[in-house]
């Protein structure tokens, strides 16, 4: 199958993680399976940096280290710059968002890349943003963030989503999305890229139900991913069902105006969640913000 901004993709499942991590933990559970299999010396990807909105990139040898890198960060990290720190021998699997795929696909086609790349998945992004712009942000809320022990953005029952920070007293602030937007890095503004079109395995939660993520399986070696972790019994697998919201959303959206997409996004536990969203970023936040370059 072949989406204009979706991608060329084999199909799409909803998967449960048995490990506990973004996205239901379907990605951390993935990897851990490949790496009991042995398909994968390490993983590449994102941990915790100086705070909890903050990441910093690591290559993940054992199980323990490979469950530290879930959890969102919604901040720019280079993944990349530590590559040349890995041995070249080594069956890396590589995790990122959609920009990050990209850039390793282009070093392949360059032929610039020397390192044994096994496998890669993308997470969904909408935007990434800027660490120092983002950070000082959240403190005007008042929030410190070295007392923040969850966060993540969280639906609404009005037409916009907001950030959720709750700390170690229990307090829970929230910021609405539309206030974060002078933080969103400038190449985020021209990405089209939702979900990560060169991975063998892209990862979202719009369209997903909750507790569960959105999966597409976009080659063999995706495939192949999905079945080891199955096998192991490390995720949990089905097929997405159409329902009455999702039928009349997929054949009336088009309809409504393109900043509204967002919201449906949210409201539908179906695969066009995630297209609703790749349109409403290049169709209506794209356009919006560069109007204000």
């Amino acid at each position: 199958m072949k989406n204009d901004l979706l991608g060329t993709y084999d199909e799409v499942v909803f998967v449960k993680g048995k490990f506990e991590g973004t996205y239901s933990g379907a990605v951390v559970s993935t990897l851990l399976a490949a790496k009991k299999e042995g398909l994968i010396d390490g993983v590449l990807g994102v941990e915790r940096g100086r705070t909890i909105i903050h990441g910093k990139p690591k290559y993940a040898k054992n199980s323990e280290e490979i469950r530290k890198l879930s959890g969102m960060r919604h901040t720019i990290t280079p993944v990349l710059s530590i590559l040349d720190k890995i041995p070249e021998n080594e069956k890396i699997a590589v995790v990122g968002l959609p920009c990050h795929i990209k850039a390793l696909d282009n070093l392949k086609k360059r032929k610039l890349l020397k390192h044994n790349i096994e496998f890669t998945i993308s997470i969904a992004c909408g935007t990434n943003f800027e660490p120092a712009k983002f950070y000082n942000l959240i403190r005007s809320y008042g929030i410190e963030l070295d007392k923040v022990i969850f966060y993540t953005l969280r639906d609404t029952k009005m037409f916009e989503p907001y950030f959720l920070f709750i700390d170690e007293n229990g307090k829970r602030y929230k910021i609405p999305v539309s206030k974060t937007v002078r933080c969103i890095a400038r190449g985020c503004i021209e990405c089209k890229d939702y979900l990560g079109c060169k991975a063998d395995l892209s990862f979202g939660a719009l369209g997903a139900p909750k507790g569960w993520s959105l999966a597409f399986v976009r080659n063999k070696k995706g495939k192949y991913l999905i079945e080891v972790a199955e096998k192991h019994n490390y995720i949990s697998v089905k097929k997405p069902a159409e329902n009455f919201l999702s039928r009349t959303v997929s054949k009336f959206y088009k309809f409504l105006p393109t900043k509204f997409y967002l919201y449906l996004a949210f409201k539908t536990t179906n695969p066009v969640g995630a297209e609703l969203m790749a349109r409403f970023k290049v169709g209506y936040l794209n356009r919006k913000l560069s109007q204000h370059i």
